[in-house]
């Protein structure tokens, strides 16, 4: 994971919402909006945790500060995402592809 540090993905769910996600540290994740329209923030930064899965999968996972939980997937070997969003009592799979940006 300290490969992550100061770098910056694409979380992109089919073109319809994409986001921005820099790992400020070992703890902190920055995201930000920047394509489609989702209710609430359009930008914060959270603690995270991670683990890795295999030497391809790792899980990373945060909660903003409204109390909307994110756990994601993310697959280095295919570029797959696979993300479930916690909010009350509803919870949503949500699949996307991911890249390194910067």
């Amino acid at each position: 994971m300290k490969d992550f540090v100061g770098k910056t993905f694409e979380f992109n769910y089919k073109e319809k919402f994409v986001y921005q996600i820099k790992f400020e540290s070992d703890s902190m994740v920055k995201w930000k909006l920047v394509r489609g329209d989702f209710p609430g923030p359009k930008e914060e930064t959270d603690p995270y945790i991670y683990s890795q899965i295999s030497d391809h999968v790792v899980f990373i996972s945060w909660v903003e500060k409204s109390g909307l939980g994110f756990s994601n997937i993310l697959d280095f070997s295919t570029g797959k995402l696979t993300t479930h969003a916690r909010q009350e009592n509803s919870v949503h799979i949500n699949p996307g592809k991911f890249k390194v940006i910067e």
